[in-house]
């Protein structure tokens, strides 16, 4: 995994300074990021590039070195007018490189079942806009112990290399995933029928895992 760091939002205001000050700005910044993962792809299944919200230099470079885009959305308004502005720019990315950049779909994030506002832009996008947005199946609920799953332990030993996977497999238990929560009993954003009518946080991980798999394929 390729992770967003704070520091990445602050690349296109270093390449304006360079811009202000005559100095030259660095060749194939488009492609520096596609370049520097082809030993990686090499070695494993799947990379995955985590980009901050909004279009930037770093979002256009992780663009250009995917073959696959997912976005995160919350189900509101202002959200729906983030995912089209990036299809547009895949598009224009596509048509002046002659990439292939394929989009697979959003995956509701930080979902309140029981808001109105919610409800309503769910209904839209599982249903009118389904072909625009390909929403995934399951979505991931506004809970406290899902947000922690990405305070990772400083103090935790090894190295990125070896360390990443004892950092995840402490996730599941630290932060009680097997916590059940409840699927709402009827609408689009109810699964019951595949998950009943409580689920675990880890279960629902594993069915978003399992149908990003299914969608790279």
């Amino acid at each position: 995994m390729v992770l967003s760091i704070p520091a990445v939002a602050e690349l296109d205001e270093e390449l304006l300074k360079l811009w202000e000050a005559g100095e030259p700005i660095p060749d194939r910044l488009r492609m520096s990021l596609a370049e520097s993962l082809v030993p990686a792809s090499e070695m494993y299944d799947y990379i995955l590039i985590d980009c901050p919200p909004g279009l930037s230099l770093f979002s256009s470079t992780a663009l250009m070195a995917s073959d696959y885009y997912f976005t995160p959305i919350i189900p509101e308004p202002l959200s729906l007018q983030g995912v089209v502005i990036v299809q547009n720019r895949t598009a224009e990315l596509n048509e002046r490189y002659g990439h292939r950049i394929q989009f697979k779909g959003v995956i509701p994030n930080i979902v309140k079942h029981y808001r109105n506002t919610h409800q309503r832009i769910a209904e839209m996008i599982y249903s009118t806009e389904q072909d625009r947005y390909q929403p995934f199946r399951f979505w991931l609920p506004d809970s406290e112990r899902l947000r922690k799953v990405g305070e990772f332990d400083p103090d935790l030993p090894g190295t990125w290399a070896g360390g990443m996977a004892a950092k995840f497999a402490s996730l599941s238990e630290k932060y009680a995933l097997s916590y059940r929560l409840t699927n709402p009993a009827t609408g689009v954003l109810s699964c019951q029928e595949i998950e009943g009518s409580r689920y675990r946080l880890e279960d629902r991980i594993c069915n978003l895992v399992e149908e990003f798999q299914e969608r790279c394929q």
